[in-house]
């Protein structure tokens, strides 16, 4: 659901970044770390930044590997502003819901 979500936000994504920005991707891992602290009822971006029992899921759903640093609590703040000011996390958690009722899986 996160997969066709994004790939419908991929235009919106464009705009976020200025030119030689950050990639894209950084904004679709963010997005997906959010659903994971959403999901798991976490208070906080350090909650999901990959250094507790959320570690595996955090890597499976951000496509990480195990191993990989996942960023600092400082990038996802300040990127989070950047998503919810240009209303693309709004559209992406539509987007997941959207989706997964037309599924069957919001049942």
């Amino acid at each position: 659901m996160t997969d066709t979500a994004l790939r419908e936000l991929s235009a919106e994504f464009d705009g976020l970044y200025a030119a030689g920005g950050r990639p894209v991707d950084c904004a679709e891992r963010l997005l997906r770390a959010l659903l994971l602290q959403v999901l798991y009822s976490r208070r906080s971006e350090r909650a999901v930044d990959g250094r507790d029992e959320l570690q595996p899921a955090v890597s499976l759903v951000c496509g990480l590997e195990m191993d990989d640093e996942v960023w600092d609590v400082t990038v996802f703040t300040k990127n989070r502003e950047r998503l919810i000011a240009g209303e693309v996390a709004q559209k992406f958690f539509t987007a997941v819901f959207e989706t997964g009722a037309g599924s069957g899986c919001a049942e």
